[in-house]
Order: C-alpha cells, then structure tokens, then sequence
C-alpha cells in the first residue's frame, strides 16, 4: 500500500498503485476538467463568421460551417419532393413555409404577374407534371374550379 496526498484536496489515502494522484473519481473529475479548460483556453479561436470562440481544428462554429452554400449538401436551394412538386429556398417570400422555401410555381406566376398571389388562388400544371413549372403549363385557378379541373382528368390530360 502506498500512502498519498491528493493532487486536488489535499487529503491523505491510500492506494495499491504508485501512479495514483486522487483519492476518489470526485476528485478526478475535477482535474480532468480543469485541464480541458487550459486546454480550450489555449487553442480557442474565433468563427470567421459570427466571432464565437471555438475549439476545434475548423476555422467556422459548427453553426456557421452548415449554413447553406458552406455545406456540401447544399443543392443551390432547390428541392423537390417526394409527391413531385419543387420548393425554392427563399426565406424573405411572405408565403415561405417555415424552412424558408415557396413552391416554384408559385414563384413563377407571381413573377410573370409581378404581384404575390393570394393564398387562396391556385396554380394549376395544365399537363399535370409537378416538376413542369414553365408559363405555358401554369394556369392561375381557384380552389373551386382546380376540384373540378381534376375531377374531369381524363387520358393523362384535363380538359
């Protein structure tokens, strides 16, 4: 057995191993992290983007690296789903679901149109491909007359 004092309290124990510098896990709990802390104090660095101190090898916050163009999944802001209609990330739109993205036929009528259009008018894919989002395939209708345009779909077409 040998005798110790330990490193943190400076109680006396006593313990089997010659290496032993605490008297209980407390204790070497404690000195664990105060040696993170040193550590992280002596290699923080700041975010190149928002200034918050960080510890690690990587020049942004965790945060700031996902963001949009800095990821790598970033696909330009555009999405389709899987029902076939395609989202276009454009968080400052007044109708944008709360990610931030409008439907891109949407989009389209109301900059053909040069206003927004009202929640209850809907676009209408003439040739019923969610994924065609030309002029010429859009049609502006209300909820109404959409029911009754896809009631009467026959052969792959409305009529």
């Amino acid at each position: 057995m040998f005798n110790k004092i330990c490193d943190i309290c400076d109680k006396k124990f006593s313990t089997k191993s010659n290496t032993a510098k605490y008297c209980s896990s407390d204790c070497k709990r404690i000195a664990h992290n105060e040696s993170a802390r040193k550590y992280e104090r002596k290699n923080a660095s700041k975010c190149l983007d928002c200034g918050k101190s960080i510890f690690r090898l990587s020049a942004r916050c965790f945060s700031c690296a996902n963001k949009r163009d800095l990821n790598p999944s970033w696909k330009g802001g555009r999405i389709m789903t899987s029902n076939g209609y395609v989202w276009v990330h454009n968080p400052k739109h007044p109708f944008a679901n709360c990610s931030g993205y409008v439907l891109e036929h949407r989009l389209v009528m109301e900059a053909h149109l040069g206003v927004y259009l009202d929640q209850n008018i809907l676009v209408h894919h003439k040739n019923g491909k969610r994924d065609d989002n030309r002029l010429s395939n859009l049609k502006m209708v209300t909820k109404r007359k959409h029911s009754n345009l896809h009631r009467n779909f026959k052969n792959g077409r409305f009529e």
